[in-house]
């Protein structure tokens, strides 16, 4: 085993990479949202846990050479290769060891942690039952070489190993136990508690599900203070006591002291869909967007400024600080506005699905779907990631910039979809945004009235639904051009509203969709909407659809039938507390 002293020390410089792979197995395999987000804090948490874990079985300097979401790449002093090769797997063995379960494991829930650090012992839990690998390669004058021939190792041993993670040896299976109802897969062989709101009792599940589930209601209000703050996970410095305090359970909506947070005022993030969909009274209630969001070919850049650079490795960790800098004042200003709606009750009604990386995905309340998006689009305009020289720890002559544009796809649903596949969906809609331009931001968006009507095929939904409108499936994004706002939808929407009658709307949406953009019966449709129209309100439906043109990128006089398709779509999510004026 390593033994280099702290610093420069003897032996040879080595890189470790450490990765959790297989999400699908973790991410996908249960509706459960609690359990979804375990898996995913879990792993950002792992990258952390193994740099500590890393210092511990080398018993010498650990340096942290680029993290994400689920993965780690750390340098570290060896002897040789086989030497390297054994941290290595001593590292994924520390990670994956099978912890042992918590004391009264099935007679009681485990205790909600104090602020503060993560948990190790309930981390190492969750941990068990992720696919985690490890690789270990010499550290060469070649930097982008040595994280191509580390991937190139976890890959190989992805292909090898099983997707899911197998019981311990030794474990046996009993008969009299039920399969996990969340998972459908594994043997429920414990128990979830119930929330106090949701009244007494438990419900068996496996141990995964279990494991994943306590952990996501536990830490889930960390990770927005802990982010937006930069506190570290597995650090409770008391001089950066969180500037938020956040509890769990629903039982009393209203912020109250919490005695184990030293009196501080607790604020409540939603934990279930239907109440961050809550809007009793008011239009969009029950109503859900999820929003995915990818990064346009973001290692792409990565790579090729890492490889052109001098200093390969400070680069690589200025560009990872400036990353995670971006992403959090993202992050702080989302909360900020979601936290402007406390209609029902004071709820932040945000749900991250995955962080990290150069994708993320948020679930959020529809009547602020639209928001978010042009925040986004205004956070990427406004808030440039780029190394200026020695501000960044960088030489002058490695200063660098980057393409921070996105792919973005969003689904406005009820919240009792099914959200894996919701989930799917959003991200495939990101998916052909990318294919189709991947220079600016750019949004593909769809209302689900009914999960079923898609089916498994987005591409021939989108064809069978704009295909006699002469309207190719890529054509339907919404570009975020540099000369307009998205912010300016809803204004110019609300100024529809005042004039123009839903159902005129729908009748062009509707030709337009069955006849195509150039026909006698479109001609009819588009005459029926604009006839007994006054000039005032003409004149500013007009202008309305001339802002909406510039701001979704379409021609700036409102004739592209694409406009109309997409406001008779979006009609409820924009501008959704404007009364439709009633037909006449």
């Amino acid at each position: 085993m390593a033994t280099s002293p702290e610093g420069p020390g003897p032996g040879q410089p080595y890189y470790i990479r450490m990765e959790c792979v297989n999400f699908s197995a973790v991410l996908s395999d249960t509706e459960d949202l609690s359990t979804i987000r375990g898996s995913g804090l879990a792993m950002l948490h792992a990258v952390e846990y193994a740099a500590k874990a890393l210092k511990e079985l080398t018993r010498g300097a650990v340096e942290q050479v680029t993290t994400g979401a689920s993965v780690g790449v750390f340098r570290v002093s060896a002897a040789d290769q086989a030497d390297a090769w054994t941290v290595a797997r001593n590292l994924r063995a520390r990670l994956t060891a099978h912890a042992p379960a918590a004391a009264n494991d099935e007679e009681s829930e485990p205790a909600r942690p104090l602020p503060g650090a993560i948990d190790e012992a309930e981390l190492l839990r969750v941990l068990d039952h992720l696919s985690i690998l490890t690789a270990a390669c010499a550290a060469t004058a070649d930097f982008r070489a040595d994280m191509e021939t580390l991937l190139a190792l976890i890959r190989w041993q992805q292909q090898q190993a099983p997707s899911l993670v197998l019981p311990a040896a030794g474990t046996s299976w009993d008969k009299t136990k039920l399969i996990c109802p969340n998972d459908h897969t594994r043997l429920a062989d414990t128990y979830i508690f119930r929330r106090k709101d949701e009244g007494p009792g438990r419900y068996p599940a496996s141990r995964s599900v279990r494991d994943r589930h306590a952990y996501g209601r536990h830490y889930k209000q960390t990770l927005y203070d802990r982010v937006i703050d930069g506190i570290p996970y597995l650090k409770d410095d008391g001089s950066k006591r969180r500037k938020r305090a956040y509890a769990d359970e629903l039982a009393d909506p209203a912020r109250q002291p919490d005695k184990a947070l030293d009196g501080k005022m607790a604020a409540l993030y939603a934990d279930e869909l239907a109440d961050l969909a809550r809007r009793l009274g008011a239009p969009l209630d029950g109503k859900m967007a999820v929003l995915y969001a990818d990064g346009n070919r973001f290692s792409e850049q990565i790579r090729d400024l890492v490889k052109a650079s001098d200093t390969p490795i400070e680069t690589q960790k200025a560009i990872d600080k400036a990353l995670q800098g971006w992403r959090s004042k993202l992050l702080e200003k989302v909360v900020k506005l979601i936290e402007l709606d406390d209609r029902d009750y004071p709820l932040t009604r945000i749900e991250t699905l995955l962080w990290g990386g150069d994708e993320l995905i948020w679930v959020l309340p529809a009547w602020r779907g639209w928001e978010v998006a042009a925040l986004f689009a205004e956070h990427i305009r406004n808030e440039p990631v780029e190394g200026k020289g020695r501000s960044m720890d960088v030489p002058e002559k490695d200063g660098w910039s980057m393409n921070m544009s996105h792919g973005l796809g969003m689904v406005f649903c009820h919240y009792d979809a099914p959200i894996n596949g919701i989930r799917t969906l959003a991200k495939n809609l990101a998916d052909k945004v990318a294919k189709a331009e991947r220079t600016s931001t750019r949004l593909a968006v769809m209302v689900l009235e009914s999960f079923d009507a898609v089916g498994q095929d987005l591409e021939a939904h989108l064809t069978r639904t704009y295909g006699t409108a002469g309207i190719t499936p890529s054509a339907m994004c919404l570009t975020a051009p540099q000369g307009a706002s998205w912010n300016d939808v809803p204004c110019a929407v609300a100024k529809m509203k005042e004039h123009l009658p839903r159902r005129r709307l729908h009748a062009l949406a509707d030709a337009l969709l069955r006849h195509g953009p150039v026909t006698t019966e479109t001609d009819r449709a588009r005459g029926r909407f604009w006839r007994d129209l006054d000039a005032p309100a003409e004149a500013a439906i007009r202008e309305a659809a001339e802002t909406l043109g510039r701001c979704w990128g379409f021609d700036a006089q409102g004739t592209d039938a694409r406009l109309w398709l997409h406001l008779d779509m979006l009609w409820d999510y924009l501008a959704p507390d404007v009364q439709d004026m009633a037909e006449v």
